[in-house]
């Protein structure tokens, strides 16, 4: 069995969201554009509501000051589409003179502080705020939970972008992905990460480790004991995104040797419903996590600790299931 661990930033559960764009064969998937049948300024100026459908069900309110901060006009966005606004100069009580649709599905405006510029449509509904589409955009992002089986991808598919798509996508939204007919070569198993991340984690068991039973291990999973479910490394700071498993051998005769894939979601929900007390407490105590080796042969003794809680959640997530913290 090899591992490899891909950097943080590669990609974790719930990184890839259903407004992504996909392109394949020239065609593009995109949010469909919503007409809008009015545009309305508020409060003095203050805050602008746009109605996305002719019967006003659905609207969103934008502040002119939020507005303003995100102005996408070639002023206030830099070469590399980066917005170069500076927050601290704004006047916080700036306001919207006018706003109006223009034909190219953008929003154009000017503000009480001379400034004119525009807003893309999309952008705008995309990045509604409201409590309304945050609850929804809470609720479609919650990853599905695992049932009996994996999803499977088969090795030939991720020789296509479309392939490589696909298998992110089942990660994001269950957690795990079966991969099947890949060589067992350890050159093949990097050549799979490659695909996702070109830079490895270097941990002190190095860019990727092989596990299989040493004569004197010196952690569990190359001694020849049952390994509980676990989370790796646990004591780092930051701690890997994704981790892949490669199974290269498992011999007939040997007894054991199975994978155990465990939804850690699942169960922090399953635990949050059953014994909410333990839960917060899970959400309000760190713990530390350490790993201390000081009879190491290929390397220099170590003592590595990290402090954190084993449960995380946002605060907002965090005050609306459990309630203010007392």
């Amino acid at each position: 069995m090899s591992y490899f661990r891909l950097l943080r930033t590669a990609i974790t559960r719930r990184h890839l969201g259903t407004s992504q764009v996909f392109r394949r064969a020239g065609t593009e998937e995109r949010l469909s554009q919503q007409v809008t049948t009015d545009l309305l300024v508020l409060g003095g100026g203050k805050r602008l509501r746009v109605s996305w459908d002719s019967s006003r069900t659905s609207q969103s309110v934008f502040h002119s000051v939020w507005l303003r901060r995100n102005c996408q006009c070639t002023q206030c966005l830099s070469l590399y589409n980066q917005n170069v606004v500076r927050s601290h100069e704004m006047d916080p009580r700036v306001a919207i003179i006018h706003a109006n649709l223009t034909g190219e599905g953008k929003v154009k405006m000017k503000w009480s502080c001379g400034h004119e510029g525009h807003l893309n449509l999309d952008w705008l509904r995309r990045n509604c705020y409201s409590a309304r589409t945050l609850k929804e955009a809470r609720r479609n992002s919650t990853p599905k939970y695992l049932q009996d089986t994996l999803p499977e991808i088969d090795s030939e598919e991720l020789k296509e972008e479309y392939g490589v798509w696909r298998w992110l996508k089942a990660v994001s939204e269950y957690g795990a992905c079966l991969l099947k007919g890949i060589p067992c070569t350890t050159e093949e198993g990097l050549e799979i990460t490659r695909k996702v991340s070109p830079h490895l984690q270097e941990t002190f068991y190095g860019g990727h480790s092989v596990v299989k039973v040493e004569e004197n291990p010196m952690t569990l999973c190359h001694g020849p004991g049952h390994i509980e479910p676990h989370m790796d490394v646990p004591m780092y700071e930051s701690q890997t995104g994704l981790t892949l498993l490669h199974c290269l051998r498992n011999d007939s005769c040997v007894s054991g040797g199975d994978t155990i894939v465990v939804d850690a979601l699942a169960v922090a929900e399953k635990l949050r419903l059953t014994h909410p007390n333990h839960f917060a407490t899970l959400v309000r105590v760190p713990v530390t996590f350490q790993r201390v080796h000081y009879d190491r042969e290929k390397s220099c003794a170590y003592d590595i600790s990290n402090t954190t809680h084993p449960v995380e959640w946002t605060w907002t997530d965090y005050q609306a299931q459990m309630g203010p913290s007392t």
